[in-house]
């Protein structure tokens, strides 16, 4: 039995239903018309509490609208452009290594996926079924495209655990400098000369 129909029948139902709840979600109310609403009902003296406001909403909304921030956040965090902006911040704070930017580690996600998608395949048709030859691929090339991030997070957690164990020296360097008369420009000079 193929099943390839029926996970992308699924797939497409999910899209279709996050697609009309978000439609949905949008036309339930925005936030100062229901701003309004609890103000006017603050006006009459019919003041409630947080607890009863928020379960005045229905409860597909108090179960679907947290899902819908956090999916969509995770969508947002995936951009381009966010994307390239953590890589700028994670490459800046490790130093660049090898003189990298955002542009290079993409080519090097894209080589180490296309290198590793090759593997792939040689170990599929090694294998010599149709089916371990696709997964193979897939694997590979998944593999290959998030290597370079795995990689720049490790450099990231090494840098940081090396800041973190420097810290405390160094705060020490500058509280016995500033307690000898020293201002923070000077401290943090003679932070820079014994480091």
């Amino acid at each position: 039995m193929n099943l390839l129909p029926i996970v992308v029948g699924i797939a497409a139902a999910a899209g279709v239903w996050l697609l009309v709840a978000g439609i949905v979600g949008s036309r339930t109310g925005d936030a100062a018309s229901l701003a309004r609403q609890r103000l006017a009902r603050q006006e009459i003296g019919l003041g409630q509490s947080a607890v009863a406001l928020e379960l005045e909403r229905p409860l597909s909304e108090r179960l679907l609208m947290p899902l819908r921030r956090w999916f969509t956040l995770q969508v947002i965090r995936l951009t381009p452009a966010a994307q390239a902006a953590t890589f700028r911040r994670h490459l800046d704070f490790v130093g660049a290594p090898i003189g990298l930017d955002p542009a290079g580690l993409q080519i090097l996600r894209i080589a180490g996926a296309a290198t590793f998608g090759t593997v792939g395949v040689a170990l599929g048709v090694f294998i010599g079924s149709p089916i371990a030859l696709g997964i193979a691929l897939l694997a590979g090339a998944a593999f290959g495209f998030y290597l370079p991030v795995l990689w720049l997070n490790q450099l990231v957690r090494q840098r940081r655990a090396e800041l973190e164990s420097a810290l405390p020296n160094a705060l020490d360097v500058v509280a016995i400098s500033m307690e000898a008369g020293l201002g923070l420009d000077r401290a943090l000079e003679q932070l820079v000369r014994h480091q």
